[in-house]
């Protein structure tokens, strides 16, 4: 009898621990923000598949961003870029896939954007730290419709 009790008090004290260590070791939601600044036209290319010198379905854009920390809408220091493929599905919106290269890792985001003011696309994943992100990436236009900068905020879920 002795030894059954000493084998639910282990397996007892056992699972504690396991179950301590595991909410420990679990990332809690992150928020990271940035100031990001798009690459300007020169630096970014537009393939336009019909050669009509507009955005049509089919059209692919290719960009980047550069990341700098939050500082009041001003650049703080440099931590990244983003690099950007669209395939038009209209004149204003497409499927687009993103890389986030960070400091420990990539982010990788991909969905259906509406071009505007505000764009928000899920994080499916993502390589080093982030290994296996998922949340939401939003970037806000700021600065006028023409600016290159962009209030830019990823939610990392637990």
């Amino acid at each position: 009898m002795r030894r059954k009790e000493w084998l639910v008090i282990l397996c007892a004290a056992a699972m504690s621990l396991l179950v301590t260590s595991s909410a420990q070791s679990a990332p809690g939601p992150r928020t990271l923000r940035f100031l990001e600044v798009s690459w300007p036209d020169s630096k970014s290319t537009f393939v336009d598949y019909n050669q009509n010198s507009r955005r049509d379905v089919g059209d692919t854009l290719i960009s980047g961003s550069d990341l700098y920390s939050w500082a009041g809408g001003k650049r703080g220091s440099h931590l990244g870029l983003i690099r950007v493929i669209c395939t038009m599905a209209a004149p204003n919106a497409g499927q687009c896939h993103g890389t986030f290269s960070l400091r420990g890792g990539t982010l990788e985001t991909a969905g259906y954007v509406h071009f505007g003011t505000t764009t928000r696309v899920p994080v499916i994943g993502g390589t080093g730290i982030y290994r296996g992100a998922t949340g939401t990436f939003t970037s806000t236009t700021i600065g006028g419709p023409d600016s290159l900068k962009s209030a830019a905020t990823i939610r990392l879920l637990p």
